[in-house]
């Protein structure tokens, strides 16, 4: 019996429509300039940069629910997908096996010619990275695809994979454009956490009183300074 292709894909458009993803709190300006990007004729593939816990999942997360919302433009109406890794490991017993499924899944996406998105968390899927080789062969792949201009994806990436590998491949580079994603400043950090301080105290039966914010935010700072 053959497989079901899209069982291996996470629909992250659907996730936003049903209220399932982060919802994004200030980064006004970054948001902004991914929608920017994604509308440009070139280097239309954005990839956010950043260390580890700055909001890159958030940002991106706000962009996917603005794209599949009723106020996002007819040219960035499409769906997004990502690669379900985990059930793709599961599935398959071999690294070749592993590889050739994979292969299998990114085609469905690039068949869609560019009616699907592909959002990638990890940067392996794209550019071959030494510490995830079962990647290789489905990087071969997608790279492919992307200079033919057969895709269009959204990456997510660390610092020091941005700079050890993704930025050295030229021809990759050639296709994307690079957010930078910083610090959020005092003014932002306040704003990000009152909007989720509802769900904080939900969470935790808690009543976070708002100079409590304001204090930790400003302690934050001073300690990176």
């Amino acid at each position: 019996m053959p497989r079901d292709i899209s069982q291996y894909l996470i629909n992250y458009s659907a996730l936003a429509r049903a209220g399932k993803l982060t919802e994004l709190v200030g980064r006004e300006n970054e948001l902004e300039r991914l929608i920017h990007i994604m509308l440009r004729s070139s280097k239309s593939n954005p990839v956010v940069v950043g260390p580890a816990g700055i909001g890159k999942t958030a940002l991106i997360e706000g962009l996917i629910s603005f794209i599949s919302s009723d106020n996002a433009p007819d040219e960035l109406r499409r769906e997004v997908v990502g690669l379900d890794v985990a059930r793709l490991m599961l599935d398959t017993k071999s690294e070749e096996e592993y590889a050739e499924l994979t292969k299998q899944v990114m085609q469905r996406v690039i068949d869609s010619n560019h009616h699907q998105i592909l959002y990638l968390k990890d940067v392996s899927f794209l550019v071959y990275v030494d510490t995830n080789p079962e990647n290789k062969e489905p990087a071969k792949f997608l790279k492919l695809a992307l200079l033919a201009g057969e895709l269009s994806c959204i990456v997510e990436t660390d610092t020091l994979h941005y700079v050890g590998y993704f930025e050295k491949d030229t021809a990759v580079m050639g296709h994307m454009q690079t957010l930078l994603l910083e610090e959020p400043d005092l003014n932002d950090s306040i704003q990000i956490v009152e909007g989720r301080k509802h769900t904080l105290e939900e969470h935790y039966g808690i009543k976070i009183p708002p100079e409590t914010v304001k204090a930790r935010s400003e302690e934050r700072r001073v300690g990176k300074e």
